[in-house]
Formats: C-alpha cells, structure tokens, sequence
C-alpha cells in the first residue's frame, strides 16, 4: 500500500499520483528523492507561527537540481535545499525569515532539523526570533496531515 502526499484539506499533493513520485535530479541519488516532502515545524511565534505544523513542498527543477519548494523567491515561501548539508529556509519577507539545518546524508533529508539563523528586523512581530528559540523542524516522506 502506498503512502500518498496530502495537503491539509485531504486532496493529493502536486506531485503525488498515488504513489511517491520520485525526482531523479539531485545528487545522482538511487533511490530518487521524492519529488514531494513533508516540512513539519513546532514552537515556531511571532511572523513565523502559521507555518507550525505539516506543509508540502514539491520538487523544482528550474531552482536547481536539489530544490524543493513552491512560489520561491515570492514571499512567505519555504524552501529545502542540499548544499553539503540539508537546509530548510523559511522566508516571510525581507529580513524576516529563519533557517534550520539537517542531515549531511546527500540522499536523505529526513530527520530532525536544528535552528541555524533567524533575522526579523523587518518582521512585523520583531521578537519573531527570540520568541521562536528552541523551535524544532523535521522532514519526512510519505502522509503530510
């Protein structure tokens, strides 16, 4: 039986065809990452706080080979990208935004993610960042609700 991706409202996430799609792009690996990962936040406040609980982002192969997000580069937007580390970025806007960064396996960015930097000089709430210290991310495959 496979896992589907879903959005908070029940439909099949973008990508998710009744079976995880897989993305053959990023860092040669085999198996595939999923075109299609679930993001979890907790403990996020301030401008950060809506973004608490599971989101989807989707695999973007225009954003470079190893990018997953959607509406990037438009804020609020959520991203995870492979340097030589996993990175989960979260941008609200202009100096608002927080990173967090993961596992160093090129093939898997799953697991538990830890707070890395935070700039809210523009947020609306300028405490987003104090008020969200010890706020915890992680990313998994499969059901996002």
């Amino acid at each position: 039986m496979s896992h589907l991706m879903k959005t908070v409202d029940g439909h099949l996430a973008k990508g998710a065809s009744g079976h995880l799609a897989k993305c053959c792009k990023c860092n040669d690996c085999d198996p595939p990452i999923p075109c299609v990962l679930c993001v979890t936040f907790s403990g996020l406040a301030g401008d950060f706080a809506p973004w608490n609980g599971p989101n989807i982002v989707t695999h973007d192969r225009s954003a470079g080979s190893c990018v997953w997000g959607d509406n990037l580069f438009t804020p609020p937007y959520l991203y995870v990208s492979w340097t030589t580390q996993w990175n989960l970025t979260l941008v609200i806007g202009s100096n608002c935004g927080i990173q967090f960064t993961g596992p160093d396996t090129p093939c898997d960015p799953r697991g538990a993610y830890t707070q890395h930097d935070c700039f809210d000089s523009e947020c609306v709430d300028r405490n987003s960042c104090e008020d969200s210290v010890g706020a915890t991310a992680g990313i998994s495959y499969g059901e996002c609700i």
